[in-house]
């Protein structure tokens, strides 16, 4: 068996050398696009069952607060639920990473000091730098002005770059150097080691889709080509220099995006207080309708919203969803799976929209396009969201929902009191 690194895949539309039956510009969209439609039907694939082990563990946790078990036994069941869910968090990270790949999620965006999340990416190899005799030396200029980006995308390029150099180091030790400057209006980053190098004739491929040089189970060939779709999104570039024995220097340049208005923060559901249905209060809970093919994942975010005082139905199909809405006019939203055995999304939307105009219908989908997205909210829907989501911005978008209703309905009957003094005689 041979042990030479993988240096190609026969699944890149780049490796034909010139005059070897190279194929054409467009021939090389359609693998790429083929490329992009396989990333992201695996993330479908991936991203359901992870929902429900994220739930599933999320419950017991719920459950684990209130139950009476002895104090080492509660400990070790919370530490290994814990790992539950962080393991099945970073199985989604690579899901969101193929899905990225395929340009299909867009990251959120806000207000971000540069310096400040170099620091906590850097921070999170420490050890991981410390057992292969690596130091990371920072070098910021912290008077680079906030910026207005995707903090979760800049992190992503920053832990692949941090990555692939700690690789490079591992058999020698060595020293990274992550720089930040202002220059004309641009943020420029550099992430440098002074490991072996890059050979030259491989450098202008680092770009390229599944090419590693790493042996196989070390690399998917995916990181620098999400690294160069991530910038060339955010309206900047990545570039590399390199010679063999000299180490490796990647330049990230970001053009300025000064902040505007702060986006509000995420409210987050509380037991405690809430003043539209989560937590005890004046106003009657909210009634939620989780519709999904996916039995147990409806089970379990059912569960859990029970535990936040909200009254949650289920249905797995679009028939089963139109008739409990028909069933329940007091449904406030719908958390919509946009794939549904017998009716696709978009068509059970429509349907619920024409029965019950005010009820509020968010989607949820492992497996989305900006496209989709648009599509949904232009029949109504409130907001789409890609599964698995957290728990806390699934109830945080339903309060706004409901908030949304209830205004709605104040409306309306603030239109037929009027309509109701007016005929007074």
């Amino acid at each position: 068996m041979s042990t030479t690194p993988r240096q190609e895949r026969t699944l890149s539309p780049s490796r034909a050398a010139p005059g070897d039956g190279a194929p054409d510009a467009t021939s090389r969209r359609i693998e790429f696009a083929s490329l992009a439609d396989f990333a992201a039907g695996i993330a479908h694939e991936i991203n359901n069952p992870l929902a429900i082990i994220i739930e599933a563990a999320g419950w017991v946790e719920d459950l684990l607060e209130d139950e009476h078990f002895s104090t080492s036994t509660c400990d070790e069941m919370q530490r290994a639920l814990r790992q539950i869910v962080t393991q099945a968090g970073r199985c989604r990270d690579i899901t969101h990473n193929l899905l990225s790949f395929a340009n299909r999620v867009p990251g959120r965006v806000t207000e971000v000091r540069l310096d400040q999340l170099i620091r906590e990416v850097v921070a999170g190899f420490e050890k991981r730098a410390a057992s292969r005799r690596v130091s990371i030396e920072l070098h910021l200029d912290e008077d680079v002005p906030a910026q207005r980006l995707s903090p979760t995308e800049i992190q992503q390029v920053l832990v692949n770059l941090l990555g692939n150099a700690l690789d490079a180091l591992e058999s020698t030790g060595g020293r990274i150097d992550v720089t930040m400057r202002w220059v004309q209006g641009e943020a420029l980053i550099d992430v440098a080691d002074d490991g072996s190098g890059i050979p030259e004739a491989i450098l202008p491929r680092i770009f390229d889709p599944f090419f590693t040089t790493k042996p196989v189970g070390k690399g998917t060939g995916l990181g620098l080509a999400i690294c160069s779709s991530v910038m060339k999104n955010l309206g900047g570039a990545i570039s590399a220099e390199s010679r063999a024995g000299g180490g490796t220097t990647f330049h990230l340049r970001l053009p300025e995006r000064p902040p505007g208005e702060a986006e509000k923060p995420l409210v987050r559901a509380s037991l405690d207080e809430d003043d539209d249905g989560f937590g005890p209060g004046a106003q009657p809970p909210t009634v939620v309708l989780i519709a999904d093919n996916e039995e147990g994942f409806a089970e379990m975010v059912s569960k859990r919203l029970a535990r936040r005082n909200v009254v949650a139905l289920t249905a797995s199909s679009g028939e089963e969803t139109i008739a409990q809405v028909h069933a329940n006019p007091g449904i406030d939203v719908v958390v919509l799976d946009v794939k549904m055995p017998d009716m696709d999304g978009p068509a059970v939307l429509a349907e619920i929209k024409r029965r019950a105009p005010l009820v509020e219908v968010i989607l949820l989908s492992s497996h989305t396009t900006v496209e989709s997205a648009i599509d949904g909210m232009r029949l109504g829907a409130f907001d789409y969201l890609v599964k698995p989501c957290e728990l806390g911005l699934l109830i945080a978008q339903i309060e706004k929902a409901r908030a949304r209703k209830l205004k709605q309905e104040a409306k309306i009957m603030e239109a037929r009191l009027r309509e109701i003094t007016m005929r007074r005689p």
